[in-house]
């Protein structure tokens, strides 16, 4: 079956967030994925797939005093996105496009699925590796 234009442009979106450039990187991503480095609070997949959705309520719903007190909430901690690794930025951007793709996730889904993505392009990168 062939793959139609739609489904080509989502796949290289995230392949575009997703850019693994050396085996050390990949090594990084894939630690992180397994949840075996260890990270600070709010470096985690988890804590930020937890704001990502958050912020997607803020944006979305209607309810404006739940906006009111995310929107609070996510202005308290601006500060820290603003030096953020390239593996947190990465897990960020990959997280609101998942997001944006499919509305009806919750936390727990958009976490294995951010996690399984990104241990599926660590699979193909090194095994892309091994060939050379």
């Amino acid at each position: 079956m062939k793959k139609t234009k739609d489904v080509k442009k989502e796949e290289s979106k995230l392949d575009e967030i997703l850019k693994i450039e050396s085996m050390e990187d990949a090594e990084k991503f894939e630690d992180i994925a397994n949840g075996r480095m260890f990270c600070k609070k709010g470096e985690r997949i988890q804590d930020i797939c937890n704001d990502e959705f958050e912020n997607y309520i803020c944006r979305t719903d209607k309810n404006l005093l739940l906006k009111w007190y995310l929107h609070r909430k996510k202005k308290k901690c601006r500060n820290k996105l603003l030096l953020e690794s390239r593996i947190t930025s990465v897990t960020r951007a990959l997280a609101i496009e998942f997001l944006n793709k499919e509305e009806d996730l919750d936390n727990k889904e958009l976490t294995l699925k951010v996690k399984n993505y990104i241990l599926e392009k660590v699979k193909e990168y090194k095994k892309l590796s091994n060939k050379k």
